[in-house]
């Protein structure tokens, strides 16, 4: 079988996934079945939906990759979206930025990306203890992160200040918050 990982549902209510890290698989959000396969520009481990529809793929390799930009209907590349080294973890926070983990300098981080240009907003969290796996926002705006693969960390959502372990003591894999 193929792998099947970075799940999120689009707009349009279907479920998009990258499979085996080449391609992204699109399944009928109510029947389950497959709908389209579009390949991938460079290896691919998360996706996430922008706020315009279009997804979003980190290629979470040290050997660069980026964030690209495909077409949320057709899964036409829109290339580059921002060139990071190793962007792992994608989300799109309530006011439509790009939030992608990554290793920066020694340190697992959380930047900020403009949701529309790309433009670096800066660092938004930093780990306190382990790497970065996956991230979502919470319905109140805060950031919430899996962290060291055995808690998941709270973040405020506007400041990025570290808030606290949501919940600690557990395995988690990298997708569980997906």
């Amino acid at each position: 079988g193929q792998d099947l990982g970075g799940v999120a549902f689009g707009p349009n209510g279907d479920l998009y996934g990258i499979s085996s890290a080449t391609s992204v698989k699109r399944f009928d959000g109510t029947s389950g079945s497959l709908v389209a396969t579009y390949s991938l520009d460079t290896p691919g481990a998360d996706l996430a939906f922008g706020t315009g529809g279009d997804f979003f793929v980190g290629s979470g390799t040290p050997q660069g990759g980026g964030v690209r930009r495909y077409d949320g209907l057709t899964g036409a590349s829109e290339g580059l979206f921002v060139d990071v080294d190793n962007g792992r973890r994608l989300a799109f926070g309530t006011g439509g930025d790009l939030f992608v983990s990554e290793f920066v300098s020694g340190s697992d981080v959380v930047t900020r990306f403009d949701g529309t240009t790309g433009a670096n907003l800066g660092t938004f969290a930093t780990s306190q203890s382990g790497g970065f796996g996956e991230l979502a926002f919470g319905t109140g705006g805060d950031l919430f992160a899996i962290v060291g693969g055995e808690s998941i960390a709270r973040f405020d959502g506007v400041t990025g200040a570290f808030e606290g372990p949501f919940t600690s003591g557990f395995a988690f894999g990298d997708d569980v918050l997906g």
